[in-house]
């Protein structure tokens, strides 16, 4: 494996904390905070989690733009909108309605978001180890230009700027696309631009929307993700201090962190050993090179997204992919094991003939592990 040049980081849910605090709102804008108590309760908010600060600031504008808000989020997740631009460009339009001022969102960038622990030493460790660093995030410029102001970053992309009248309402914005594909558009453009190939990259994020750009690099690090998100990730850790990404990437990490991280056993996500193990199959047997085998590691992402949306066994506990190795194991034959998996093979993720070639392959993998225990 090529060593790694270039780290990219989401920024909301990885750098800075969904959390917030809001004892700025309770004392500044009184109104606001009753505004946010009417969408969620006062009570809850104590461990209230936020996707974004877009949403955030649409629910202190009153239950009125927060309930628009949540019906445009629901368009764009059923597809209404033609791109993410599109969806962003309405959102901010409610910003405009319901009278964001320039006081109110400036508090919540530099007041309201926490960044978690160990962010300016994982930069560090990173630097010292010539690692150039960037910010690909589909969030708010401003919030942007906090963390490459606190933490010196050379390369930030995000979504939307706000410009504002002389009175601190919203007079216009700029907007570009930088989440979902985007991110992994954004990521091959810069590594063009500095010279690395996506091998000597490494993505480190927790959301869905970090998928492409996860999958497109050579290493990638889940912080934190969502449980139906953990199957995509080269490497998933939890914790509370971003440190606990360099260990992985084999650096050294603090004592502290290094003691909780080997107290914490859902630390190290037994999947990636299956998946390592299946790509060191493809190229010993199944005759494909490194790259190829990558690809295949893609496609079989794609298979467990496809049974995820298809909520295959959703009372169980067990991860997709340890559902397809007890399904394989259980197939008697190759061909049982591919009308099994009809439903996910044909799934929107991916392209039937490679999935298809790829739970092929897979059938072979485990059962040459069962041959072998």
């Amino acid at each position: 494996m090529k060593k790694i040049k270039l780290a990219v980081f989401d920024m909301e849910g990885t750098l800075l904390k969904r959390s917030c605090r809001f004892d700025f709102i309770k004392d500044r804008f009184p109104q606001n905070w009753k505004n946010l108590c009417l969408c969620h309760g006062e009570a809850v908010l104590a461990t209230k989690q936020f996707s974004s600060a877009w949403t955030l600031l649409c629910d202190l504008l009153g239950p009125e733009a927060s309930k628009k808000n949540q019906a445009n989020w629901e368009k764009w997740r059923d597809g209404g909108y033609p791109g993410y631009s599109e969806w962003v460009i309405d959102t901010i339009k409610l910003h405009k309605e319901y009278r964001l001022t320039k006081e109110l969102f400036d508090a919540v960038i530099h007041d309201s978001a926490e960044y978690f622990s160990g962010v300016s030493e994982t930069f560090q460790a990173l630097r010292a180890h010539g690692i150039t660093i960037a910010l690909v995030s589909g969030g708010l410029k401003a919030m942007a230009d906090r963390v490459s102001l606190d933490f010196n970053l050379e390369h930030c992309f995000t979504s939307a700027e706000y410009f504002w009248n002389p009175d601190g309402t919203i007079r216009h914005w700029n907007c570009q696309p930088s989440d979902f594909i985007h991110k992994k558009h954004l990521v091959k453009l810069l590594l063009h631009d500095l010279g690395f190939s996506k091998e000597e990259a490494v993505f480190i994020g927790d959301g869905g929307n970090d998928r492409e750009a996860a999958q497109y690099v050579g290493r990638s690090i889940g912080f934190n993700p969502k449980q139906h998100h953990e199957f995509f990730w080269d490497t998933v850790v939890r914790g509370d201090d971003l440190q606990q990404v360099l260990e992985p990437l084999g650096f050294q990490t603090t004592e502290s962190v290094s003691n909780s991280k080997r107290s914490r056993s859902d630390n190290t996500r037994p999947d990636q050993s299956t998946k390592t193990a299946f790509r060191k199959f493809l190229v010993e047997h199944g005759g494909l090179t490194e790259n190829s085998s990558r690809s295949y590691i893609t496609y079989l992402n794609s298979i467990l997204i496809n049974m995820q949306g298809a909520k295959a066994e959703t009372s169980s506990s067990r991860t997709p992919l340890q559902l397809l190795v007890e399904a394989a194991k259980a197939a008697k034959s190759e061909a049982s094991f591919i009308k099994a998996l009809s439903k996910p093979l044909s799934g929107p993720e991916g392209r039937i003939g490679d999935l298809t070639s790829t739970a092929k392959q897979f059938y072979r993998f485990t059962h040459s592990l069962v041959t072998e225990g």
